[in-house]
């Protein structure tokens, strides 16, 4: 119902009836109208894989073109994306978009100096030029059972046969004789399944093998990112020859040990399936897979530091101390902009509200995207209270921002990152082929042989293979 105006009576009803005509019935203040939402009747078509990241968009995506006035068609795709303006694609599949000319640089450069160190200067450029904002971190995770390891009989039966109390495994060969013990006492698998995928095939193996290749080093770069050494860099590449480095002691030692624990997996679905059906006793496993467990189940599990090596190269350690190499890019997603976006300028304000302070710290408090942090204040004690959400205890949840701010924002200088070079699906491909063949029972030096000998035949020219590998791991090719 339209609001009545009062009538002023006697010879004020002329200049009064003037003044309410101008101001209307507001008490004096002149009408305003708002401007329009910024992207009204503006559609922003984004192409997302299923899981975390399609439903990030469904949720938070959609509260962003609700607010600007958008229309977002979502579109999920498998990795060949149809035509859209913004594309979430894995953060190491980046080099293949940029150098094919294929994504937008971001219109403010500087926008990426907001994120993490590692963020900034590997994961979200190429040559020098930053083409992406994260939407979900990396967020690789290793757990124990509590009850388990505290039960004193199993405690008494683990020193009698290793002679070391039972704890959560510092190195990798550690891991491997717990996976082996828990499944022999326990008469049941006692790791989660390998990941089915090439990627994920990929990424459980490497990270394993981080510490026994990579020698961790904290003076590779100065204190403006700027590289000192490079050849510290060197993981699945020689960054001065540009040869694959798969048949190295390093990685050699590294596949078998991963091979002792093939035999100890479960054979269900997924990570979470495995610890709610009790199977599970620890485990290298990601934050999406703690929150698919669920916050009452989560109640039952630890968490440690992904464990080191004594042995690098080849070379014994064990006076000194543990080789810590985390393994790092290979969970976390991004965003792009394709350069035939119709909507570009939409498209980056979407992802720079994803990205933002604001939604970016809802999205890691929200065990439903199992997203890592790719900001400081993400891992900020203040913020610890979002960290609860997954269900952990108090101490646990400590433990896990500590753990997942060593992966987002390494101590070391030179942290393994995921294959990123323009040729990674071939090659991620080859080398889960070699992997496969070593857990069922071939001889891992002749499997990584030949895994080796299958990425120098993608690679063609040795000079081009080491230009590209040296820019995927920032140094200058």
């Amino acid at each position: 119902m339209q609001q009545e105006c009062p009538r002023p009576a006697g010879r004020l009803v002329v200049a009064l009836v003037a003044v309410l005509g101008a101001a209307g019935c507001n008490g004096g203040r002149p009408a305003t109208s708002r401007p329009p939402p910024r992207w009204t009747g503006v559609t922003v078509r984004v192409a997302a894989p299923a899981g975390p990241p399609r439903l990030l968009i469904d949720r938070l995506g959609q509260s962003w073109a609700k607010t600007t006035g958008a229309k977002l068609e979502v579109i999920t795709t498998n990795g060949t994306s149809p035509a859209a303006d913004v594309t979430l694609i894995p953060a190491p599949d980046l080099p293949r978009w940029a150098a094919a000319g294929k994504a937008t640089p971001l219109p403010r450069p500087e926008a990426a100096d907001a994120f993490m160190p590692l963020y900034r200067t590997r994961l979200l450029g190429w040559a020098g030029t930053p083409y992406a904002l994260p939407v979900l971190g990396d967020g690789p995770v290793c757990v124990y059972r509590h009850d388990l390891y505290a039960d004193s009989a199993t405690q008494l039966a683990y020193r009698d046969k290793y002679n070391r109390p039972l704890n959560p495994p510092e190195t990798w060969d550690e891991f491997a004789d717990q996976a082996e013990f828990f499944a022999g006492r326990r008469a049941r698998p006692s790791l989660p399944p390998l990941p089915a995928d090439d990627t994920g095939v990929c990424a459980a193996f490497e990270a394993v093998a981080a510490p026994f290749v990579v020698s961790a080093t904290v003076t590779a770069t100065d204190k403006s990112d700027q590289v000192r050494s490079a050849r510290p860099f060197s993981f699945q590449y020689d960054v001065d020859s540009g040869e694959p480095t798969l048949t190295g002691t390093g990685f050699i030692e590294a596949l078998t040990v991963f091979k002792r624990m093939a035999a100890h997996r479960a054979k269900t679905s997924s990570a979470a399936d495995a610890m709610k059906s009790n199977q599970v006793a620890l485990g290298y496993i990601t934050l999406a897979d703690v929150g698919a467990v669920g916050p009452d189940e989560a109640r039952r599990w630890g968490v440690f530091r992904t464990p080191g090596s004594r042995r690098v190269s080849g070379q014994d350690r064990s006076g000194g101390p543990i080789n810590y190499v985390p393994f790092v890019g290979a969970g976390a997603v991004v965003g792009v902009v394709p350069t035939a976006a119709a909507q570009a300028e939409a498209a980056f304000d979407l992802l720079t509200f994803l990205a933002g302070p604001t939604t970016s710290t809802e999205v890691v408090h929200t065990p439903t995207f199992g997203g890592g942090p790719f900001r400081d204040m993400q891992v900020d004690p203040q913020h610890e209270l979002g960290w609860l959400n997954y269900g952990l205890d108090e101490k646990q949840t400590a433990l896990l921002r500590t753990y997942l701010k060593e992966v987002a924002d390494p101590r070391i200088d030179n942290p393994a990152l995921a294959l990123r070079i323009p040729q990674r699906e071939s090659h991620i491909k080859a080398l889960a082929a070699a992997v496969r063949t070593a857990v069922s029972g071939g001889d891992p030096a002749a499997a990584l042989k030949n895994a080796a000998d299958e990425w120098r035949k993608l690679d063609g020219d040795p000079a081009k293979a080491r230009a590209d590998y040296r820019r995927s791991v920032g140094l200058q090719p």
